[in-house]
């Protein structure tokens, strides 16, 4: 029975593109793939043969099963950017018109919320992990302003600072021509 076991052990290892003979013991759940002490023993014939225990193979297949799952989950990455623009009256919005459109981030107003201190802007989804999202100025902005960001799943927390690093409300922003904010980004889903 051992030997029908190691066997199945050494083809589930080799269908799941694991390589070696386990040498150590390690929990079930991790990562990493679990190492067992083989039992090695010379035959009749001459040869050696190797046997896993029962309870190691039961281990070994379960350790198999959950890196498939895992691998049939996999993430992959998704571009978020956009132009945020504070507008002549005042109010922050997210640029969408003939030559700019935003990606994954919400269109409008419905995009920015001014939140006193900082800048909230939205995915249009939330995302299950986050990636990262960098905010710059354009030129307009360059001389006066950098930004940075907070990310969550659902949205993202935009900063402004001026020229000597200090905090700048999103209402102490100067609404210069065109002046703009550029995102951009990658989140999981």
């Amino acid at each position: 029975m051992k030997r029908v076991i190691a066997a199945i052990a050494a083809v589930l290892m080799a269908t799941a593109g694991c390589s070696g003979p386990p040498t150590s013991p390690e929990p079930v759940a991790s990562n990493a793939q679990p190492q067992f002490q083989y039992e090695t023993h010379q035959c009749d014939d001459g040869t050696e043969e190797t046997e896993c225990p029962e309870d190691e193979a039961e281990a070994l297949a379960s350790w198999l099963e959950i890196q498939k799952a895992q691998q049939a989950r996999a993430l992959s990455s998704v571009s978020v950017a956009a132009v945020i623009r504070k507008g002549a009256d005042g109010n922050w919005f997210v640029l969408n018109n003939a030559t700019h459109a935003p990606e994954n981030i919400r269109a409008g107003a419905a995009g920015v919320d001014d939140m006193g201190s900082y800048l909230r802007v939205y995915f249009d989804q939330t995302f299950p992990k986050v990636g990262a999202v960098l905010v710059t100025p354009d030129e307009t902005f360059g001389a006066l302003y950098s930004a940075g960001s907070s990310v969550g799943l659902a949205y993202f927390n935009m900063y402004i600072f001026n020229k000597d690093g200090e905090p700048v409300t999103p209402a102490q922003v100067i609404a210069a021509d065109n002046g703009n904010f550029w995102v951009t980004g990658t989140m999981w889903q």
